[in-house]
């Protein structure tokens, strides 16, 4: 029985070998002329199981890899007045307490943005009619934060 197999094996090898080098010599065909049949039934399916995954990486070679433009950074410390009239920041502003909920729903937005660059990042934008600037900062518990400012003396939110 283990004949057998191993039989089979190398007749498989012989097979695939011819498949591969683009044909094979009649020697090797007729060693095993009780198998022939078996022969026939099995290089047709294996030359296509390993012929088809050719065209499929064809595509993947012609593939060309591309970068999305980066987005630019918010600006860094310090930073010059947006608007003008506003002093600059951090000099002439205040934090924002009790911030607005506007205020709140945006500096959640903007916490991915700011924390790409790290800590002390800002960025100063129009919410809710006020001009706020929002900075990365860490929180209590080493947490991700922003935290949003306003110009001192400024009314509140």
């Amino acid at each position: 029985m283990a004949t057998g197999t191993i039989l089979d094996a190398f007749i498989l090898f012989e097979l695939l070998k011819r498949a591969f080098s683009g044909g094979g010599s009649s020697a090797s065909s007729a060693s095993a002329p009780s198998n022939a049949p078996a022969e026939a039934k099995v290089s047709t399916p294996t030359a296509q199981v390993f012929t088809s995954p050719a065209p499929a990486s064809t595509p993947t070679a012609q593939v060309i890899p591309t970068t999305p433009a980066p987005t630019p950074a918010p600006t860094q410390t310090p930073m010059q007045a947006v608007t003008p009239g506003l002093p600059d920041f951090p000099g002439g502003w205040e934090a924002d307490v009790p911030p607005p909920k506007e205020v709140v729903a945006r500096a959640w937005s903007l916490l991915p943005t700011l924390w790409k660059t790290g800590v002390g990042t800002h960025v100063q934008e129009v919410t809710n009619g006020r001009t706020i600037t929002y900075q990365a900062q860490m929180m209590a518990g080493n947490k991700k934060g922003v935290v949003a400012f306003r110009v001192k003396n400024s009314p509140k939110g």
